[in-house]
């Protein structure tokens, strides 16, 4: 152990004397600069829309991370694992069922599952659309970038969040002229095809971009009860956007989009078990989740301002099909042989979830470029949810029966931000959020007569919330490369009430949970070098986080308990980019996050206490990233080598709020290597070379019995790429 915490260390040490640079990837680019011979040695200036108006990475005062479209393209087959890998002290808790996974940014986050669908401790959008958690974590499909902000939002954003946001940017149908086409087949099963079409439909007047994208993974985790392999993936995606413009500062953008997503990732898989992992599944798992929506943007530039309205709608649908009782984890639990658990018919779970969401947000932002740079807005969220779920156990009288459960949810917010220049060189940023909830829950229960309890169980409740939130930066432009900044923020997550109606068969109603708040405190520099070639930015902080909600399932019991408590983390990120010559440029980042549980009482019947860690939030992150686009000419046949080498570090993680056992760091290497020729491209790829079969999220029963979910291992295969412009 000593050995590989000392091996983890000196990697992270070493990752971080190689960073050089300012965000993990470019956003949006710049033209780079150019040495005599016209070759390129300087990097794509960043820029990001964070701050509702396109501006230089550099000069936001904030931690901004931004990972292009081209950084994403080895998460198809294990999204959004791979982003969150490129991005330090952002992570991706993987339970194995896509409407319970959840993100974490400087330790964070749900922790363990979140309690309902709109948990806004992390905010997703999409093309500017907030999300809920049912929505969050699909494929990046024609994705110009990801930006990734940390702290709390929402000064800028229609709902606010505790730890920060995830903002997904498509590209824009602008009119240019562009059919690219990628395919991809590998091990496992592994198969790719896409496509992409943009262009003009009405010369200056109608643009139009849509997108396809097909997917299988046949999956790489043996079943050792009915055989065959667990953990395969099928996804179908498209989107599409057309954009109409007058030519007199208006324009509208009318976008949709489908994804359908059919996975089966075993959630119990026992630890340490002879050729690990093998699933004891009964059963096919299925964790189904289909998704539409689309939006409205409107923009308008007036002389002293630009108006945006962007109007959102989201439908999702999800199945689930679940083992509740692993044939080999159970045997190691209770005892007895792996074919006594193995009753396709009994300890069954099957969850059927649904949700609407339409959101509105108008705003007023100033013009690019403006001396003061403000926003201010109004925003409108609205989610109807519903969860039907039927239970069957042999051991647990809670477990058992039909629980339904219906949550209505209002959010009405006003926000504003402002950046005033008090001196030269010095600027203050500070912005508000007024914001409401109301949410009404109904419940319904009735027992299918296998366990004691009262036969049926009818329940109603509201809860409602008006809160404000806030920030406040100072920056100080000590060159045009370079600047440092200070922050305070307050930062808010939506309370309410749990989906799962977990006391009903004791005839007992769900009370509301209360919203989790937070302080968070932020210092930073951001640095560009003269000739362009390298820069780099890094951030230190400290977040306070009252009655943060944790929600566990306990297998052993087959229940959810809701647990909340404070936390504190602390810690830092430090990111960077290099072009090292005209064809190589390096990209790093680490990021290091000590998390910790504070004010427990001595009497918590859980076991919780005082200094333990926060669960699933790893202390070390790190990326490293070199990319080669080499130029070779044999006679008259020239060409580019073109390749890519990735490795990327999650430390370990605390399994629960107890501490009863941890996850173990774990490595991943991505290669890719081929030929570009014009607009052809051919490459092989290794992705997950090593095959690390590492632990996503685990349950703990016993010491001997621990069930793991576990990350996807490796894939080679080849692939191929046409782009027409």
């Amino acid at each position: 152990m000593i050995r590989n915490r000392l091996s983890s260390t000196v990697s992270l040490a070493a990752l971080a004397a190689l960073l050089v640079a300012a965000p993990s990837a470019s956003a949006q680019q710049r033209r780079p600069q150019q040495d005599k011979a016209g070759e390129t040695i300087a990097l794509d200036e960043v820029t990001v829309t964070a701050r509702k108006v396109e501006e230089l990475a550099k000069d936001v005062p904030m931690s901004v991370t931004a990972v292009t479209g081209a950084d994403l393209a080895n998460t198809v087959a294990d999204a959004p694992n791979s982003l969150t890998r490129q991005v330090p002290n952002l992570h991706y808790s993987n339970i194995g069922d896509p409407t319970q996974s959840n993100f974490s940014i400087r330790g964070m986050g749900a922790l363990l599952r979140p309690l309902n669908s709109i948990d806004s401790t992390v905010g997703v959008t999409y093309d500017g659309v907030p999300t809920s958690l049912m929505g969050a974590g699909i494929q990046p499909l024609d994705i110009r970038d990801v930006e990734v902000l940390r702290g709390p939002q929402g000064t800028l954003y229609g709902r606010g969040t505790l730890a920060g946001a995830i903002n997904y940017i498509s590209n824009e149908p602008d009119g240019t002229y562009e059919v690219l086409g990628r395919a991809e087949i590998g091990s496992h099963g592994y198969r790719l095809g896409e496509m992409t079409v943009g262009g003009t439909l009405v010369p200056d007047r109608v643009f139009g971009r849509a997108s396809l994208r097909f997917s299988n993974f046949g999956g790489d985790i043996r079943n050792g009860i009915i055989g065959g392999r667990d953990g395969d993936q099928k996804l179908s995606a498209g989107k599409g956007a057309v954009r109409f413009t007058n030519g007199a500062g208006t324009t509208i953008t009318i976008g949709g989009f489908y994804n359908n997503e059919k996975t089966n990732i075993p959630q119990f898989v026992l630890r340490g078990m002879a050729g690990f992992p093998v699933s004891g599944t009964d059963i096919r798992q299925k964790a189904d989740r289909e998704i539409a929506g689309g939006h409205v943007t409107i923009v308008h530039d007036f002389d002293f301002a630009r108006f945006t309205s962007v109007s959102g709608y989201q439908h999702v649908d999800a199945v689930n099909l679940a083992d509740s009782t692993d044939s080999f984890l159970y045997s190691r639990f209770l005892g007895g042989t792996p074919a006594f658990w193995a009753n396709p018919l009994q300890d069954k779970g099957r969850l059927h979830q649904r949700e609407n969401v339409f959101s509105q947000e108008l705003r007023l932002n100033s013009h690019e470029g403006s001396a003061i740079k403000w926003v201010a807005g109004l925003s409108y969220f609205r989610s109807d949810y519903a969860i039907e779920r039927n239970m069957k156990s042999s051991f647990s009288p809670l477990a058992n029966g039909d629980f339904n459960t219906d949550i209505a949810t209002n959010t009405y917010g006003a926000f504003g931000e402002a950046s005033v220049p008090i001196v030269d060189k010095l600027t203050l940023t500070t912005g508000l959020r007024l914001a409401h909830d109301d949410q009404r829950m109904k419940g319904r229960y009735v027992a299918n007569g296998s366990m004691p309890g009262v036969p049926f169980f009818n329940q109603s409740n509201s809860y409602d919330d008006t809160y404000l939130t806030g920030r406040a930066s100072l920056s100080y432009a000590w060159t045009e490369k370079l600047m440092t900044y200070a922050s305070i923020s307050r930062g808010h997550s939506s309370g309410g009430f749990e989906i799962f109606n977990t006391n009903a068969p004791l005839g007992r109603a769900e009370k509301p949970f209360e919203a989790a708040t937070s302080w968070s405190y932020e210092a930073g520099v951001k640095y560009s070098s003269l000739d362009g070639r390298f820069d780099a930015s890094g951030a230190v902080f400290f977040n306070d986080v009252k009655n943060g909600p944790t929600f566990n399932y306990n297998p052993a019991t087959a229940t959810f308990a809701f647990m909340p408590y404070d936390y504190q983390t602390k810690g830092f990120e430090l990111e960077g980019r290099a072009a090292l010559t005209d064809w190589l440029k390096l990209r790093a980042g680490v990021g290091y996050t000590h998390a910790r549980i504070v004010n427990v009482p001595l009497t918590d019947a859980a076991g919780v206490r005082s200094g333990n860690v926060v669960p699933n939030i790893p202390d070390w992150t790190g990326n490293l990233s070199l990319d080669a686009r080499y130029p070779v000419t044999l006679g008259r046949f020239s060409a580019r080598l073109i390749g890519r080498a990735e490795y990327q570090y999650v430390g370990s993680r605390a399994s629960d709020p107890v501490n009863n056992t941890r996850l173990k760091s774990y490595s991943i290497i991505n290669l890719t290597a081929g030929v570009e020729k014009d607009n052809v491209s051919v490459y092989g790829f290794a992705r997950n070379l090593l095959d690390k079969r590492y632990e996503a999220f685990a349950s703990y029963l016993t010491p001997q019995a621990i069930g793991v979910v576990v990350g996807q291992g490796r894939t080679i295969g080849v692939g191929m790429t046409v782009k027409l412009n």
